[in-house]
């Protein structure tokens, strides 16, 4: 119910490398999860030997121009849930170009499944407020000198389009922002793709990470 901050999560990822017996590690993250690895690499550096942030970790605003309600309602999570059908309608449609049976299994191991077979967001909206809470208030630029590993940034780029014009331009920022900060910063695009790269082109995305993660 509580401990969504990055010193928290940074000290259950410690743990649990302990329980396993792994001194020091790549650490990958996606999304969300990718602000928790660089958490993890800022404030428990010699743990992590090399960064991968996809799609997530380096995206930065500017609190002048956006209030904290405003920023909560932009990332709150999608209406999809409720009847089964419902749910994998509105993925199929977003994923039209890559379902697959597959892709239904990995969606569905996402959510929470009551006796009724309606589907929730196994995410608790209070959680979820708390993950966007530790977002805004220790935002990836205040992490990203602390960073001492060689980080990797990947990055969906969408076709341009007159309407996403300054949604492409604030991401490019972010980007440029990120990789000048960092110490150690190599980015990769990956184009014609959106936020879910692992869906939509998980062999780029792997071939990506292998390159990195072999690097001297």
């Amino acid at each position: 119910p509580t401990g969504y901050d990055w010193e928290t999560l940074a000290n259950d990822v410690a743990e649990a490398m302990d329980q396993l017996g792994i001194e020091h590690a790549p650490v990958v993250g996606h999304s969300w999860g990718a602000n928790v690895a660089l958490g993890l690499a800022a404030l428990r550096p010699k743990r992590v030997s090399k960064l991968a942030l996809v799609e997530g970790g380096f995206f930065s605003f500017n609190r002048s121009e956006i209030t904290w309600e405003q920023f909560k309602t932009r990332l709150s999570p999608r209406d999809i849930y409720g009847p089964r059908e419902r749910y994998l309608g509105a993925l199929r449609k977003q994923f039209a170009d890559y379902w697959s049976d597959q892709m239904e299994r990995m969606v569905m191991s996402m959510v929470r499944i009551d006796s009724s077979g309606m589907v929730y967001e196994r995410l608790e909206p209070g959680n979820h407020e708390q993950v966007l809470w530790a977002m805004w208030t220790q935002p990836p630029t205040a992490m990203f000198p602390k960073v001492r590993c060689p980080t990797l940034l990947v990055a969906a780029e969408r076709p341009w389009t007159q309407a996403n014009d300054e949604f492409i331009r604030r991401r490019n920022e972010s980007v440029n922002a990120a990789q000048a900060a960092l110490p150690d910063c190599t980015v990769v695009w990956i184009s014609d793709t959106g936020h879910d790269i692992g869906y939509q082109k998980p062999e780029r995305l792997a071939q990506v990470l292998r390159n990195f993660l072999s690097e001297e």
